[in-house]
């Protein structure tokens, strides 16, 4: 195995994978451990009945607990980033993304690192020939998704064949997308930003993270003017105050203000 080449070679490298989750096995994990593997991405994809039947993953159903496994890598020096598939509400999986956005603030909770990314349908794909998409060029998710320089943002090759770029279009109608990235782009903030005082929201009250960002996005109705390298912060402090609407007592509070505070430190 390549792993025991590498520690016997005692090359003293530290390095980081893409691994498919169900290869994660506890004998794998140490063997990457040992030969210097620091992180690794998996995708997640398919969270909830409807988004398994659609993409024909079911990572998560009857395998290790989420929690467990990123407790494996992570107590052996292996930090996890997961990706969670999120669909628009009128896609078949679109019913499942409370559920989705449940296991990635759960696996957040447990030390992960964990994206968001909205579905995008690549042409010649079975999910793209399953639903037989209209597309049409829109540039909304490039610019607020991605950090990329604006020669790659602006493709007007992209608004003539729209179909070619799927970062640069959209399958459903504009305001059904548009508010789909918002709220994509808040979850993600919210989760990674203040993912114990979620979890606790989520246990004591059973409000998850999606009616959180909804509440957060209500706060402030003008998103749009906002250059897009400012959105991040104002969801942060938006949700802050969103947040302490729900504090359970001055335990909660305490934790939302330190997560608050850490955040601060990162951006």
């Amino acid at each position: 195995m390549l792993c025991h080449a590498m520690e016997n070679a005692r090359l003293g490298l530290s390095w980081s994978c893409y691994a498919t989750y169900p290869q994660l096995s506890d004998p794998l994990v140490n063997a990457m451990a040992t030969a210097g593997c620091t992180e690794v991405f998996s995708g997640i994809d398919a969270v909830g009945t409807r988004a398994e039947r659609a993409f024909r993953k079911a990572f998560l159903r009857g395998k290790t607990p989420l929690a467990v496994k990123t407790r494996l890598l992570l107590d052996a020096g292996i930090t996890p980033t997961y990706a969670f598939l999120l669909s628009p509400p009128s896609h078949p999986a679109g019913g499942d993304i409370a559920t989705t956005a449940v296991a990635a603030l759960e696996a957040r909770r447990c030390g992960a690192e964990v994206i968001l990314n909205p579905l995008n349908l690549y042409s010649g794909t079975r999910a793209q020939l399953a639903c037989a998409p209209a597309y049409v060029a829109d540039d909304r998710q490039v610019r607020l998704l991605m950090d990329v320089p604006e020669i790659v943002a602006d493709n007007p090759f992209a608004s003539q064949h729209p179909g070619m770029f799927p970062f640069h279009s959209r399958y459903v109608a504009e305001r059904e997308w548009h508010d789909f990235l918002a709220l994509s782009h808040c979850l993600s903030t919210l989760i990674t930003t203040y993912p114990k005082t979620m979890a606790s929201l989520l246990e004591a009250c059973g409000v998850d993270p999606v009616q959180v960002a909804e509440k957060t996005l209500q706060r402030f109705t003008d998103w749009p003017r906002l250059k897009d390298v400012e959105v991040r912060r104002f969801e942060q402090d938006a949700g802050f105050f969103t947040l302490e609407e729900f504090a359970l007592g001055p335990s909660l509070s305490a934790a939302l203000e330190h997560e608050r505070t850490s955040a601060g430190a990162e951006y």
